[in-house]
């Protein structure tokens, strides 16, 4: 009896277990099927015909290819290189990992004066008195720490030492059409207002007419603006911005909307360094405390046995300045923590040892790196390149705490939070990538990109957006 039952319970069990298998592959098959079905929508338009296309679907659990086209076609990412740089900084520093910026006492105090001189020492904080964070107000803050410190006046200078980082403050493939806009603001040691400088324009109601420059902020001792910007009937702002870092010399060109008395575009600051030195000093001399010798930016700093730490400004968590890196596509931020992998893993910080570090970190969680290029770590340059197998990995990676301060940072798609993205555009590039949840209740990781359309961008954009949508559950 018990022999039977058994038997019974065997022929059972195998019957069910192939029913879970034909089940489970119907669920594959379909899921495959209605991504594949909407992915026709992209594949098939005319709008899109001669464009590179391809994306990449995995489920997150697994690793499983839910469906995939032109996987390994190296593309131009745009911003959604973001994903990956953003997410290799969480892995290597942590959520909670803070940059910092040193105020330095360098000679005695005597009756209330320095005879010496106070040092900003800048270890790449790209937040340094961003308005995209509440401590905007610290020029103020490190003038009563001076206070404090029995400082009533400066018998010598302000020393900005900003040598933190290597190379070129910008990357060399950055397009020269980018390189005055504040999107391509260069990376320094000391950055400050995310580098960037408001110019107020004024426009008469006439299509053709010169426009004004009426305002700069903040003011940059030297800095020569240069408009050739017309009014236009258009309503879009057609406006950019010639010059390179360091160059005072700013060329503005192309149109602005007609009758706008205050018109703000914004400019890359030629050299951040100088524009913090400026305003420090300036403030420190309307609170009454005299700086003899104004400021300079070290060449060749050093620390000295003498010195003394004032004080230590922290940034934001480093989760705080990913969730604006990604939700507010900032390019600085991005490069920035590029060059921070790079220091932290090689000791030299520079958009190459930063390249290498993020390409050895996902070789060594099981990603082909092959053919992967990081530029500039924010996406700007053409010269990036990266496959939907590569990025769609980024988001397939599992790291508990850290992987949910990175989904965090991703903006939910038209207000699904079933739909998680990093978007990405640069001229004749549209780029998605992040996770989802299939009709079938499966989440998965996705990257899908386009290189090269004819259709206008908004076009391009249409088409993607209604692909995403329609393979997502609500």
């Amino acid at each position: 009896m018990y022999f039977k039952n058994s038997i019974i319970s065997t022929k059972l069990r195998f019957s069910l277990l192939t029913g879970a298998i034909t089940v489970l592959s119907f669920v594959s098959v379909h899921a495959q099927s209605s991504v594949e079905d909407a992915f026709k929508s992209i594949s098939t338009s005319e709008d899109l015909s001669g464009a590179s296309i391809s994306c990449m679907f995995m489920e997150v659990l697994s690793n499983d290819v839910v469906f995939a086209h032109q996987p390994d076609l190296l593309l131009s990412p745009a911003s959604t290189m973001k994903a990956l740089v953003t997410r290799t900084a969480l892995e290597m520093f942590g959520p909670d990992h803070q940059f910092e910026t040193e105020l330095w006492q360098q000679g005695s105090i005597s009756n209330g004066t320095l005879n010496g001189n106070i040092i900003i020492r800048g270890y790449g904080d790209p937040t340094l008195g961003s308005p995209n964070f509440k401590k905007q107000d610290l020029l103020s803050e490190w003038a009563l720490i001076l206070k404090k410190a029995g400082i009533n006046s400066i018998n010598g200078k302000v020393i900005l030492d900003e040598e933190y980082f290597s190379g070129e403050p910008l990357s060399g493939t950055t397009s020269i059409e980018d390189g005055g806009n504040y999107y391509a603001a260069g990376v320094h040691g000391l950055n400050y207002l995310d580098n960037a400088v408001d110019v107020t324009l004024s426009s008469e109601t006439s299509a053709g007419s010169l426009v004004q420059i009426t305002g700069v902020s903040p003011f940059i001792p030297g800095m020569e603006f240069i408009s050739e910007v017309e009014a236009s009937d258009d309503k879009q702002d057609n406006a950019y911005i010639f010059g390179q870092p360091f160059d005072q010399r700013r060329y503005i060109r192309g149109t602005i909307p007609k009758a706008r008395k205050a018109f703000v575009i914004k400019a890359a600051m030629p050299h951040p360094a100088e524009s913090l030195g400026h305003a420090f000093v300036d403030l420190l001399n309307t609170k009454g405390i005299k700086v003899a010798d104004g400021w300079e930016v070290a060449e060749q700093p050093t620390i000295n046995t003498g010195e003394i730490l004032l004080y230590t400004e922290k940034s934001e968590p480093l989760s705080e300045i990913i969730y604006f890196t990604n939700r507010k596509s900032i390019n600085l931020y991005a490069a920035c923590l590029l060059k921070h992998i790079g220091m932290k893993v090689s000791g030299v910080g520079s958009f190459e040892s930063g390249e290498e570090a993020v390409k050895v970190f996902w070789q060594s969680k099981g990603m082909n790196i092959s053919g992967l290029q990081i530029k500039d770590g924010s996406g700007l340059s053409r010269a990036n390149n990266i496959s939907t197998r590569q990025l769609a990995f980024v988001s397939t990676y599992i790291g508990e705490a850290k992987e949910a301060e990175y989904l965090r940072s991703l903006r939910p798609f038209e207000g699904r939070g079933t739909l998680l993205v990093k978007s990405g555009y640069i001229d004749r590039v549209r780029a998605y990538t992040g996770r989802t949840t299939l009709h079938d209740g499966r989440e998965v990781a996705f990257a899908l990109i386009i290189n090269n359309y004819a259709c206008t961008a908004t076009e391009a954009n249409r088409i993607l957006k209604k692909f995403l949508k329609t393979i997502t559950k609500e």
